[in-house]
């Protein structure tokens, strides 16, 4: 095959790809050409990308593989395109986070780690639980569990304050252990429960415009509407002595929810040292798939760095369950620690 042919096929491939992740208010210049095929109407990064060294190595490479395995009848472009991207976000960035989702890969990716649902063998569709709730010591404490944080979380944990309200408990307790994240939008619409209106969230380094965002607590007023839990019980939960537990699978969205409530002086962290993952991921749609690449970092509401670092509990509780499943030490402890007169904030570690 001659090589414009293949540079037309593969910047036709990558060029389709690439422009989604520029500024759409890029300098567009004229043309851009590489032998003796022309590209018109490109952004002045795409125009950069073509003019690379790195790239132009490339397309030489690919013509050497085309010459030598497309006469054996064994070349498949696509795959080729496929394992290109993989290889980008998994070599090329060192970020253990990003990668690449073939198109025949996406549906299942999207609906099992956003939506929360996904199909039986009928093709009904499942909602996955990822909030449950409990009552402990006769109604003096109840127990909360959030799994991951999901679209679907926000109507299940709207079902569990609702209840919440209702039994009118003396604390609660939030266990966010083995919780690896998800979505972060949905701790957002869930703190104006836990936290006042005053307090700030986290905080989020945007690495593409070099800045840092504010994400404050929502006012009740945006989830008031829905009427679950009546308005008149918001002051009640928002009052409650509060325990979160962590442990080293907490992670991502859990580490922002439990930085929060410790930030904002409404709960303590009992267990072991969370995960420490706070880089966020955005999914960007291409030709051939989806690739999630890092965009920036999070950061707790006093400004300090999620990603490495963890969260490191104000009791530190060793998880005994791994050794008895009918003992669960730090669930004991903090069941322990709300029903004690003493505030929970004038404890020492």
């Amino acid at each position: 095959m001659e090589m414009d042919g293949i540079l037309s096929a593969t910047l036709s491939f990558l060029l389709s790809f690439v422009p989604i992740t520029m500024n759409p208010n890029s300098v567009q210049v004229s043309r851009e050409s590489i032998g003796s095929t022309t590209i018109i109407g490109l952004t002045t990064k795409e125009a950069e990308v073509l003019r690379d060294d790195n790239f132009r190595y490339f397309i030489v490479a690919l013509s050497e593989i085309e010459d030598n395995y497309r006469r054996a009848g064994t070349l498949d472009t696509k795959k080729m395109m496929v394992g290109a991207l993989r290889g980008v976000l998994q070599y090329g960035t060192s970020d253990l986070y990003s990668k690449f989702i073939p198109d025949s890969e996406v549906s299942g990716y999207t609906s099992q780690d956003f939506t929360g649902e996904h199909k039986d063998k009928n093709g009904a569709v499942v909602e996955e639980t990822t909030v449950t709730w409990k009552i402990l010591k006769h109604g003096l404490v109840v127990y909360l569990r959030i799994s991951k944080f999901r679209y679907i979380t926000i109507k299940q944990f709207d079902r569990a304050i609702d209840f919440l309200a209702s039994m009118r408990p003396r604390g609660l307790i939030i266990d966010l252990r083995g919780n690896c994240g998800g979505m972060s939008n949905s701790v957002l619409d869930m703190m104006c429960y836990l936290i006042p209106s005053t307090q700030v969230v986290a905080r989020f380094e945007d690495y593409g415009r070099s800045s840092i965002a504010r994400y404050p607590t929502r006012d009740f007023s945006y989830r008031a509407v829905k009427k679950i839990p009546p308005v008149s019980s918001f002051d009640f939960v928002l009052s409650l002595r509060k325990i979160v537990m962590i442990d080293g699978d907490t992670a991502s969205a859990a580490e922002i929810m439990a930085s929060a409530l410790r930030d904002a002086g409404c709960a303590k962290l009992l267990g072991q040292k969370s995960f420490g993952k706070g880089t966020f991921q955005n999914c960007l749609s291409g030709l051939l798939g989806m690739s999630k690449m890092t965009g920036g970092r999070w950061l707790t509401s006093s400004g300090d760095c999620l990603q490495g670092n963890g969260l490191k509990p104000d009791y530190e509780v060793l998880d005994t369950r791994p050794a008895d499943e009918d003992y669960d030490a730090q669930l004991y402890e903090a069941v322990k620690l709300l029903r004690s007169a003493v505030p929970i904030s004038d404890k020492k570690n």
